[in-house]
C-alpha cells in the first residue's frame, strides 16, 4: 500500500508523486535511481528514487564535465519509491542548455547516475 503525497517546492521544483511502501524479500533492491522519462527532455523530466529504508539522499544534475547544475533533493525521504518531477530548469531559474547531463543519486553511502539528453 502506499499514499499520493504532493509537494511544490519552488525551491527545488520537485513534485512527489507516489510514495509506495518497499518491503521485500530478501535480496530486494537498494537503493535506485530510475531510468529519467522522456530522454531526450524537451520539457519536464520525470525519475524515482527507491529506498529500502529511509534516508539522507542527495540527488542532483551534473554537465558532463561534472560541474553541478542543479541540487534536485537533499533531504532525508522515507522508504519506498518517490517519484519527482523536474522542470528542467538550471539553480538560477533558467532553462539548460541542450546537451547530455547526469542525474546523480547519493544515499546510504551509494552512488548511481543515469545519463540523459536536453533538446531544445
Amino acid at each position: 500500500p502506499g499514499a499520493s503525497v504532493w509537494t511544490n517546492n519552488a525551491r527545488n521544483s520537485e513534485t512527489l508523486v507516489n510514495v509506495a511502501t518497499v518491503g521485500g524479500p530478501p535480496g530486494a533492491p537498494g537503493v535506485q535511481l530510475g531510468v529519467p522519462s522522456p530522454n531526450p527532455v524537451t520539457g519536464a523530466l520525470g525519475y524515482s528514487v527507491s529506498l529500502p529504508r529511509a534516508g539522507h539522499v542527495r540527488v542532483g544534475v551534473y554537465a558532463v564535465g561534472g560541474q553541478r547544475v542543479r541540487t534536485l533533493i537533499d533531504r532525508e525521504l522515507p522508504a519506498g519509491r518517490h517519484d519527482f518531477s523536474w522542470d528542467a530548469r538550471n539553480e538560477g531559474g533558467s532553462r539548460l542548455a541542450s546537451g547530455v547531463y547526469n542525474l546523480r543519486l547519493e544515499s546510504d553511502g551509494v552512488r548511481r547516475s543515469r545519463k540523459f539528453m536536453v533538446i531544445r
